[in-house]
């Protein structure tokens, strides 16, 4: 591994994999956070049935998950936090301000 790549050798041919790339399957949803700026709680809006919720401090701590898409956020500090919205194959980020 160097510098976050891992390199394999197959037959002469050298490939390069980026171990923190993000899924080829990533979702077009027409996904709304509400409210944003979040006051308390928030709700994620237009994932079909079936997804799951993480909330994640910008440096990628995990802070929250569940799978409907309601968070109480009440005990969170203001500022940018990131919703991975994942589905099946699909997934998607989006950004949340929260200001308590």
């Amino acid at each position: 591994q160097v510098g976050g790549f891992t390199w394999f050798e197959h037959d002469a041919n050298l490939e390069i994999s980026n171990l923190l790339s993000t899924s080829d399957y990533d979702s077009n949803w027409n996904v709304q956070m509400s409210p944003n700026p979040a006051n308390g709680y928030f709700e994620v809006i237009g994932v079909p049935a079936g997804g799951s919720f993480q909330l994640f401090t910008v440096s990628g701590r995990l802070i929250k998950t569940n799978g409907t898409g309601e968070f109480d956020v009440a005990d969170l500090s203001n500022g940018l936090y990131l919703v991975l919205i994942t589905r099946n194959e699909q997934r998607q980020t989006e950004k949340l301000i929260v200001k308590n």
